[in-house]
Parts: C-alpha cells; sequence; structure tokens
C-alpha cells in the first residue's frame, strides 16, 4: 500500500425535446447506467445553458487539459444522473501506456455544507477519450468540477499552448452546474459508482454476471467473486505489484492512489491493497451488494492499507470482513482473509488491521 492513498440497450435522451424508453440496460462507451437507478426519464431534462468555464488565463477549452463534449453546459437541469464526456489529454506525463489514465469529477452540493462530495472515476482510453455517468443523491444544486487527476507530481497540465505549470493537488481544470430535479433514492445509493470504485464499467459488470451466472445463493455468489483474485480460470491470475515494479522511473511506492480505478485494475492484474479493495467493491456493488472501504494508516510508520467489509443481506445486520490484498499475496491461506469462511481468524483480522491502522480511519462506499 502506498503511503499516501492515502444486446439490450435503451434508447434515452439527454437533450431537450427527445423521446425517451428504458429496457433493460444503456451502453455508452465503456459504462452503463446502473440498472436500478435508470428512469424513463433520467438524464438531462432542461435546456441547458452557457458555456462550461475552464479554468486557464484564456477561459478557453483547447487549453485544458480536460476538455467536455458541447452538449454539457454550464447550468443544465438533470434528473437523477448525467452523462458526461470529453477528452483528456496528459501533457508530457511521460508515459506511453494511456491505458490507465481516469478523469476524476466531483460534485459539490451547493444547498448543504454538511453533505460529503461525491466524487467519480471514468476511464479514459487509448484515444484519450472517456464517456461515463455522475450519479446525484439529492435534488437541489451542485457544482461539478473535474481533474485531470489530484496528483500534481505526475501530470503538467497545460495553462495555455506551449507553456505548462503543474497542477496544485485538488485543482480543478473546470466547473459547471447542475440542478437536480430528483435525487437517487436513498434506498438505491449504495448502488451508486464512487471514487476508483467505476461499478458501472461494461467490463465490471460483464465480469461480476460471469463469475456468478450459475450461482443463485448470495454468499456463493460473494465468495465466486473473491476467489476470482486467487484463482481466474479465464485469464491471469492476480498479482501484488508496487507502482515503481509497473512504471519504474515514472511511479513510486508513495504514488497517489488515482493511478488505477477498479476496471483498470481488472484488466492489468496487478496492483496494490487499494486496487485489489476497489475492484472487489466494484465487482460486488455490480451485482447490488452494499460493500464498502475500510482504509487507514499506521501511526508509527506512515504505512496505510485499504481493504472491505459486505453486506451480503442486505439488512445491515452483519458485515463480512475482506482483505483481497492479502489474499492475492498468500493464496494458500486466502480463506484466512475473508470472514465467510470457517477458517477465518477474527482476532487476528482485526489486530492486523482495525487496531493497527488507526491514523485517518475510514469506512466509505
Amino acid at each position: 500500500m502506498k503511503l499516501k492513498f492515502i444486446i439490450i440497450t435503451i434508447a434515452i435522451s439527454f437533450l431537450v425535446g427527445c423521446p425517451v424508453t428504458i429496457e433493460v440496460q444503456y451502453e455508452i462507451s465503456s459504462d452503463i447506467i446502473v440498472p436500478k437507478i435508470a428512469s424513463p426519464d433520467g438524464g438531462v431534462i432542461l435546456n441547458p445553458e452557457g458555456s462550461v468555464y475552464y479554468y486557464n488565463d484564456a477561459h478557453d477549452r483547447e487549453a485544458s487539459d480536460v476538455r467536455l463534449d458541447s452538449f454539457i453546459r454550464y447550468k443544465q437541469s438533470v434528473k437523477r444522473y448525467m452523462r458526461v464526456s470529453g477528452e483528456a489529454t496528459p501533457y508530457d506525463s511521460g508515459y506511453t501506456d494511456r491505458h490507465y489514465h481516469s478523469v476524476l469529477f466531483r460534485a459539490d452540493y451547493q444547498d448543504d455544507a454538511t453533505v460529503e462530495d461525491a466524487y467519480f472515476s471514468i476511464p479514459v482510453d487509448d484515444d484519450n477519450k472517456f464517456a461515463g455517468y455522475l450519479y446525484f443523491k439529492k435534488s437541489g444544486n451542485y457544482k461539478v468540477y473535474s481533474f485531470r487527476t489530484p496528483d500534481y507530481m505526475l501530470y503538467p497540465r497545460s495553462e495555455v499552448p506551449y507553456s505548462k505549470y503543474r497542477v496544485e493537488e485538488n485543482s480543478s481544470t473546470l466547473v459547471f452546474n447542475v440542478v437536480v430535479t430528483e435525487g437517487v433514492p436513498e434506498s438505491l445509493w449504495h448502488l451508486i459508482p464512487t471514487r476508483n470504485v467505476n461499478s458501472g464499467a461494461k467490463n465490471i459488470v460483464d465480469r461480476a454476471a460471469l463469475l456468478t451466472r450459475d450461482l443463485t445463493n448470495d454468499l456463493d455468489k460473494v465468495k465466486s467473486i473473491y476467489e476470482f483474485f486467487i484463482n481466474d480460470n479465464i485469464g491471469e491470475d492476480f498479482s501484488y505489484v508496487n507502482y515503481n515494479d509497473i512504471y519504474p522511473g515514472y511511479l513510486d511506492a508513495t504514488s497517489w492512489e488515482d493511478i488505477f480505478i477498479a476496471s483498470h485494475t481488472l484488466d492489468r492484474r496487478k496492483g496494490v491493497c487499494n486496487d485489489f479493495a476497489e475492484l472487489f467493491a466494484a465487482l460486488a456493488r455490480s451485482l447490488g451488494y452494499k460493500v464498502k472501504k475500510v482504509s487507514g494508516e499506521d501511526p508509527d510508520n506512515g504505512v496505510a492499507h485499504m481493504w472491505n467489509i459486505i453486506d451480503i443481506t442486505g439488512d445491515e445486520t452483519l458485515w463480512y470482513k475482506v482483505d483481497t490484498a492479502f489474499a492475492v499475496s498468500d493464496k494458500f491461506n486466502y480463506k484466512s482473509y475473508a470472514e465467510f469462511y470457517p477458517e477465518f481468524d477474527q482476532t487476528a483480522f482485526d489486530i492486523e488491521r482495525d487496531l493497527k491502522y488507526t491514523k485517518d480511519y475510514k469506512v466509505e462506499y
């Protein structure tokens, strides 16, 4: 773990005046709308207006490293979710492999400062294009910001053509406004994709369905997802590999958590603890399970770790503890790291995790 990670389609409209019908799934690029959240009239519902505001001296789209498509405007009204798409180009990043890149969006609720910001990670393809969905829990007013990545050490950002400066951590590249007429029902909040857990990615959805296609019992389904990290009968097995070994000379053991997101880890089969925890969360969430990430830092040495808890029944009376990273690293003893096996040792698990990584301890979707 890094020190600081700290075909059935829907005909649906995001433009005014077009008819909308819902069947089962809506596919756009590599992302789909979460089926249970999909609404016949979801998405952009009223005439959008204005132009997206870009944070560069010229306030110019072409001078930005994240460039949204023109249908996204400075202000739009939406129901539950909206599609975002565009192009993201890292200037002089030093990487030749673009597959792992992603764009991070932050939805900042303006009507109540106590409501936490929502983050969404959308992968960027080999042509530097991206397309995905943002979800809104509450009705009201939002400001949405986009980041190429919060890691300023990896991605210089273009300010004006042929001139560059390094991005301050968490500085935004652009902003637009959203008025939400109806939020996602609270009973469905656990299905919403979150930062690095892009559970709406089609490869995530398809893989989870494949792993559980012949299973009817919830516990068996969750076990199948977990055991996928130990032995994949179809593709390459997973391995625990530090980032400095994946991209020597560019990444090191302290690189930030947003290098890979869940859909990338599924394809690459390499990563560290948060990568495996995020992938486990994405696979399970795509099947409808309530699954959270648990993370913290050891106050004695600064080392951090991430694992999961999952509610299999849905009533939140029992959350099973799961550590896929330890399972990947110790495959002969993988049953020791998931609470739904008899071999699980509750005391040892807690001592090595909850009682050890106490600094900045977080439990979150």
